[in-house]
């Protein structure tokens, strides 16, 4: 069953869309729309509809990083766009503890493997 994209989620991949090369003081790669419309599709397809979604920033390599805050724990997941990987990093902000993990994003499984751990840190959304 395919998901609705979340409204939040285009919104801000169109504003990634206009940043311009030396967006970041001379700095910072201009996205590929391409890429940029793989991420689009990934949420829409594959990204558990009850999971809480990232807050997307830009990288100045031209790639995104996403970022949750979930309860006890601040969760963020470096995607490379060139080669759909990404790097996952979690912080339990009570206890230190840190988990990291590279994930191939080119698996539906990763992006539903990522939204069920997303919600089992309390990112469910409302």
């Amino acid at each position: 069953m395919e998901h609705v994209v979340p409204l939040d989620v285009i919104v801000r991949i169109d504003e990634l869309r206009q940043l311009k090369r030396g967006w970041l003081d001379e700095k910072g790669e201009a996205f590929d729309a391409q890429q940029l419309d793989w991420v689009v599709e990934a949420f829409k397809n594959f990204y558990p509809d009850q999971a809480k979604l990232p807050y997307l920033f830009p990288t100045p390599e031209g790639n995104l990083l996403a970022e949750w805050s979930l309860e006890a724990n601040s969760v963020s997941l470096e995607i490379d766009l060139s080669d759909r990987t990404a790097e996952w990093h979690a912080l339990n902000l009570i206890t230190n503890g840190e988990e990291t993990e590279r994930i191939d994003l080119n698996e539906s499984d990763s992006w539903r493997s990522l939204g069920d751990t997303v919600k089992k840190l309390g990112g469910v959304s409302e």
